[in-house]
């Protein structure tokens, strides 16, 4: 969707982006939707579960994984340790 917005190649766009950034477009928008996700759980209070929902996982234990890689804990033991510190 990137490229096609550029109105670039896919091929072309991913190997620019990555030229530029240092790292793949699919690597970056994952790692934008993490850091969303991390501020939805400190800001909006939800349950883990429906922060992953509202953005785009289909199954929380994806998420939960995809967040445990990214931040090396599960969401909802991120925010409460987040959300203890002083």
């Amino acid at each position: 969707d990137l490229a096609r917005a550029a109105g670039l190649g896919h091929d072309w766009f991913a190997r620019a982006f990555r030229r530029t950034f240092g790292i793949a477009p699919r690597r970056w928008l994952a790692d934008r939707r993490l850091d969303l996700a991390a501020e939805l759980l400190l800001s909006q209070g939800l349950p883990a579960r429906v922060v992953g929902e509202r953005l785009g996982w289909r199954q929380y234990g994806q998420f939960a994984r995809q967040f445990r890689a990214r931040y090396g804990t599960a969401p909802d033991r991120w925010r409460r340790d987040r959300l203890a510190l002083p």
